[in-house]
């Protein structure tokens, strides 16, 4: 069982980071010069932004936004003059919760790439 899951966020890593190649790509083939400088922007934009999106996807993993699809359906259901079957605590408990991984490699892929960029980053201006 262990093992399965430590090869579930190993693969996971390595396409989160096969992406974080292919973004840091496009953002460097895009500036106007390749240079070392353009480099860790790539890199430090990719990670901060998976980093972000990581951190969006743990808030509705935990439930954060089952809060406000609630009040959308309540105010849609007072409009159409419908009554709303659940409350707002049963929905949240009858709502499937699932284990997801997939912030946790998110965040580890877009650590990963801030570090590198920091690295870089320290070491283009101490001039190392």
């Amino acid at each position: 069982m262990k093992d399965s899951r430590i090869k579930e966020y190993i693969i996971l890593i390595f396409i989160e980071l096969f992406v974080g190649a292919y973004f840091s790509t496009l953002i460097i083939i895009f500036q106007e010069h390749t240079t070392l400088k353009s480099v860790m922007d790539g890199i430090m934009v990719t990670g901060v932004v998976m980093v972000l999106f990581g951190w969006i996807v743990f808030l509705s993993t935990v439930g954060l936004y089952e809060l406000i699809e609630y009040c959308v359906l309540y105010v849609i259901a007072k409009i159409r003059g419908v009554r709303l079957t659940t409350t707002l605590l049963e929905a949240m408990y009858l709502k499937d919760k699932n284990d997801a991984i997939a912030h946790r490699t998110i965040f580890i892929s877009g650590f990963a790439y801030v570090i590198v960029g920091s690295i870089l980053y320290y070491k283009y201006y101490t001039g190392i």
